[in-house]
């Protein structure tokens, strides 16, 4: 699966690792789309899509 997020403003305040655990990964994303940067800013805009990959081996 692919997912695509896209937001108006930056969702963390600095660069991610390169090498992350997934689940440290996806605690911050749960904050970072709950929280707003700034309380006198409006809430934040999110658009998300998503795809499925499927991959097969080579046939004969």
């Amino acid at each position: 699966m692919i997912i695509v997020i896209a937001s108006a403003s930056p969702l963390f305040p600095e660069a991610r690792p390169a090498v992350e655990v997934e689940r440290t990964f996806l605690t911050a994303l749960c904050k970072a789309i709950l929280a707003r940067p700034d309380k006198d800013l409006r809430e934040r805009r999110i658009s998300a899509a998503f795809a499925t990959l499927e991959t097969k081996g080579d046939t004969p």
